[in-house]
């Protein structure tokens, strides 16, 4: 298992942190610095919005009978309107009205900002790309006196490229003067530059091609398209741009197209009706006059003859015969008008007006019924999932009603051709009766008939002008432009404060992981300098050339008198001597940061080097938690010091003497249950007041650091406190600790 006294705290955090606080400012410094270069190259971004209402049946549900004034209320399918929102078909008019094939950049500052609308003093115009290659780069414009001249801005890489390798930079073909108001050609593209205002710095254009390449790369992922909620037929339409004009301008353009692209597709064949309608009226009007002058030049030059009345009802019946046959014409292009507009994916209620012109009641009847049916099946799907029964049973019944409508209008349509043809034989047969009359009443009769028909045919066709000029206003858009889009007066992005403040906060972490990796590969005590600098702890001792062996326990120093390992606690001893002075036994306490140190290796051989030179020392295993002195004598484990904290045996009962003179151990034996209790009991005063009388050092063996309420209670009896802790593996961090314990 991991030894959690390895692991970083709290306080050393904080540690690392005071030491390496000028290094972890700099590095969120260089965050900060970064971050508000990035903001500085980067374009802010704007948005601006608008709102369109889809208008639905909710809207339009009033209470009235008013068949053409509810239809154009459409419950429209909202998602569907949104997806035709982002298509390139509805764009593309905006596209080519705002002219968006080329942008304009100046330089300044070291960084490019484009300019748009009465900042930019040249027109480009006849754009043709002739090479796609161009689409990506920036053409720079230099202004002459005369003229002006072009460039390709190279790339980052390209520059890269000519100063390692010498590579030539990509260049016109020709590098001439061009004139302002011609259209002029290059290898990539041609256009037309057109002065507008004095410029004496350079311009970079961009050339962006064809409407199609314009919305992929530059409108398709500014803009977005959304319900606003869910219970309202309200679609907000967001663009994003760095020129926050041409955000709002675009915006605005998008849902005037979009509101009017409506109500004109489905003016659309109406005005197919209307045209021919006017047509129609002008050549009668005009074959009108001409009819009433001819009846009255006829009337003056062979005096007005009398026609009979069997052939004047012959004349009514012929001309109301040719009004029937010109209204059964009309009807049928409106048939044709309904069923192609249904054919186009156009909602049935939508043909109302022409239904109504026409005057089919049956179709009229089921249309009000259909609306009404929609009208559930909308409250009903917003409620429940669609195996719901009774929206089951109204979708079929939706169907049923569709299906009736259109093989309704099939139906009108044939109808109309029989009409048509019974028509056209009445009419043959009466001109035969015609035919029949004397001679002298022909000329008069055709005459009279003609000028009658013209003018039945004139009033028939102004009644059927107006009324189709009363559907055509009736015809409406689907769409309300509920709210138009504002020029923005702050960028959406970069959120400067956000990112400084992500930045620093960014920064202080690196800066912090940079210390701790930096702690943790240099952080530790690497040689006796790093000592030295980092603390001013007494320094009693090093202890060099030892290889510590957890399994092999032995007193080093009884295995070589003449070593430089026994040299090293010879040393110790003397400065220990020194530090505590004269008089007196000399409790020395021996504890690490960490374990694993060598605590007990430092306090079985410093006993040895002191009974070595005939100091009476004892050595008093207080490790309770983990004992390991009885391993380096292998002494058994009868008498032990945790039996006499606990008053069951006298001081002498845990005394044992080893095989070296005037050196003795007090042992731990068996781990007790409570070390903790037994450490805190007051038999550790009596012991060491006995034990003072006894011998000349005692040292004591105790826990590491992370035992802090054992070792800082015995810490009141010694004269002098040893912290070991290994080169290369104790951290500087736990200096801070040890300070902190001496203060």
């Amino acid at each position: 298992m991991k030894n959690r006294n390895n692991e970083l705290k709290i306080e050393d955090i904080i540690t690392i942190i005071k030491y390496d606080i000028l290094l972890i400012l700099a590095i969120t410094m260089l965050f900060l610095i970064l971050s508000n270069i990035y903001l500085f190259f980067t374009p802010p971004i704007y948005s601006a919005n608008g709102s369109l209402e889809v208008i639905t049946y909710d809207k339009a549900n009033r209470e009235t009978n008013d068949l053409l004034q509810n239809t154009f209320y459409a419950n429209k399918e909202v998602d569907k309107e949104i997806e035709k929102l982002t298509t390139y078909e509805v764009n593309r008019k905006v596209i080519e009205d705002m002219n968006l094939s080329v942008q304009y950049f100046l330089i300044k500052n070291y960084k490019r900002e484009e300019i748009y609308g009465d900042k930019i003093p040249i027109r480009v115009t006849n754009l043709k790309i002739l090479d796609d290659f161009i689409q990506d780069r920036l053409v720079k414009f230099i202004p002459l006196k005369d003229g002006y001249r072009l460039e390709i801005k190279p790339t980052v890489g390209e520059q890269l490229l000519e100063i390692l390798f010498k590579k030539e930079l990509l260049k016109f073909a020709e590098n001439r003067l061009f004139p302002y108001n011609k259209v002029i050609k290059t290898e990539y593209f041609q256009f037309k530059i057109e002065k507008i205002k004095d410029i004496t710095q350079p311009i970079y254009l961009k050339l962006n091609g064809d409407t199609y390449y314009i919305y992929e790369t530059l409108i398709k992922n500014k803009l977005s398209v959304g319900q606003k909620n869910k219970n309202a037929p309200i679609i907000d339409i967001v663009y994003q741009d760095n020129i926050p004009e041409r955000a709002t301008e675009y915006i605005n353009r998008l849902i005037v197209r979009f509101r009017d692209e409506g109500r004109i597709e489905k003016s659309k064949r109406n005005n197919q009706i209307s045209e021919f309608i006017q047509k129609e009226l002008a050549k009668n009007s005009k074959e009108l006059k001409d009819a009433e002058k001819a009846l009255e030049r006829y009337r003056v030059d062979n005096k007005a003859i009398k026609i009979s009345t069997q052939t004047d009802l012959i004349i009514k019946t012929l001309n109301n015969i040719e009004i029937s046959i010109s209204d059964n014409h009309l009807k049928n292009m409106m048939s044709d008008n309904i069923l192609g507009l249904l054919k186009n994916g156009e909602r049935i209620d939508t043909v109302a007006p022409f239904l109504i012109d026409l005057k089919d009641t049956v179709n009229i009847s089921l249309i009000k019924s259909l609306q009404k049916l929609e009208l559930q099946e909308n409250k009903l799907s917003q409620e429940y999932t669609d195996e719901y029964p009774d929206l089951v049973i109204i979708r079929n019944q939706i169907y049923i009603i569709k299906d009736k409508i259109r093989a309704n209008l099939e139906n009108l349509k044939a109808s109309l051709l029989i009409k048509k043809k019974n028509l056209e034989r009445l009419k043959l047969k009466k001109e035969q009766e015609l035919k029949k009359l004397p001679i002298n009443e022909t000329s008069i009769v055709n005459l009279n008939r003609k000028y009658r028909l013209l003018l039945q045919m004139n009033e028939y066709l102004s009644q059927k002008d107006k009324e189709n000029d009363t559907i055509k206003a009736a015809i409406i858009s689907d769409y309300k432009i509920v709210e138009w889009a504002y020029l923005p007066k702050r960028p959406i992005k970069p959120k400067r404060q956000l990112i400084e403040i992500l930045s620093s906060v960014f920064g202080f972490v690196v800066g912090l992981l940079v210390s701790l990796l930096r702690n943790s590969i240099s952080g530790k005590f690497m040689t006796i300098k790093d000592i030295e600098k980092y603390t001013t702890v007494q320094l009693y001792g090093v202890i060099s050339n030892y290889q510590h062996n957890n399994r092999e326990k032995r007193v080093e120093i009884f295995s070589n008198l003449n070593s430089f390992f026994t040299e090293n606690f010879r040393l110790l001893r003397t400065n220990l001597q020194f530090a505590i002075g004269s008089g007196g036994s000399k409790v020395v306490l021996v504890t690490s940061p960490l374990s694993k140190e060598g605590t007990s290796t430092v306090v079985v051989n410093l006993g040895a080097i002191l009974q070595l030179a005939g100091y009476k020392t004892v050595i008093i295993d207080l490790n309770l938690h983990n004992p390991s002195i009885h391993k380096y004598f292998d002494m058994g484990v009868n008498g032990s010091v945790n039996r006499y904290l606990a008053g069951k045996c006298d001081i002498d009962d845990v005394i044992f003497s080893t095989a070296h003179p005037n050196l003795e151990t007090i042992l731990v034996g068996t781990p007790p249950a409570n070390p903790s209790e037994l450490i805190l009991s007051g038999r550790i005063k009596t012991m060491l007041s006995k034990l003072i009388k006894r011998y000349d050092y005692i040292l004591i063996d105790t826990p590491q650091m992370g035992s802090l309420t054992d070792t800082f209670h015995l810490m009141q009896y010694s004269n002098i406190n040893l912290f070991v802790f290994k080169l290369n593996h104790l951290r500087k961090v736990y200096i801070e600790r040890l300070e902190k314990i001496i203060d």
